[in-house]
């Protein structure tokens, strides 16, 4: 029912490595071993400014390079993307990424512009991140407007956990101007 043109930029997170294997649904199904194929992002692209990847799936298909591939994948199609899949990859948690954006002219006219942003992406599990982490993200809200996408499992539940509240809460404590948290299978609540 969303229509892409309505918006200036959406931002999803990608819950599968993208790569060239062929891996059946029902061996992904069996195994729960994630797999998109590379053609998917064509279609990606059409809807999606930037793309989460710091999530517990992106390394299904690491026997194959899948994490790399996906990366590489991204970059061909010219999708902009953040995270990683192990938290512990500093480095890789956060990315600066441009995004549409317009303001208003004293004559009430619209001028298009682009927002640098810092996007954040970090596959929490069932832990909350450690302090290393915490300072990824705060070197990069010193600087830029930061969002984090906060990926941690809780699958049964329709409110956010105590674990979910105070690792959201800690990412704002670090300078996030927005949290966006995922995994959850069911629709929780916002703050």
């Amino acid at each position: 029912t969303f229509s892409r043109q309505d918006y200036d930029a959406w931002l999803a997170n990608i819950e599968c490595p993208v790569t060239g294997a062929v891996v059946s649904t029902t061996d992904q199904i069996s195994t729960g071993a994630l797999n998109c194929p590379k053609d998917y992002l064509t279609e990606a692209k059409k809807w999606f400014s930037v793309l989460s990847v710091g999530n517990d799936h992106t390394d299904d298909q690491e026997s194959i390079g899948g994490f790399a591939e996906t990366k590489t994948n991204l970059d061909t199609n010219d999708i902009q993307y953040a995270g990683h899949h192990d938290p512990k990859q500093y480095a890789d948690l956060c990315e600066i990424v441009d995004l549409p954006a317009r303001y208003t002219l004293n004559d009430s006219s619209f001028k298009e512009a682009s927002l640098p942003l810092a996007i954040c992406s970090i596959n929490s599990k069932d832990i909350s991140p450690d302090d290393l982490a915490m300072d990824e993200i705060a070197k990069y809200s010193n600087i830029l407007p930061t969002w984090v996408y906060g990926h941690m499992r809780d699958d049964a539940h329709s409110e956010p956990s105590l674990l979910q509240k105070n690792t959201y809460r800690s990412y704002i404590d670090a300078g996030a101007d927005l949290v966006i948290g995922s995994h959850s299978e069911k629709l929780q609540a916002a703050e």
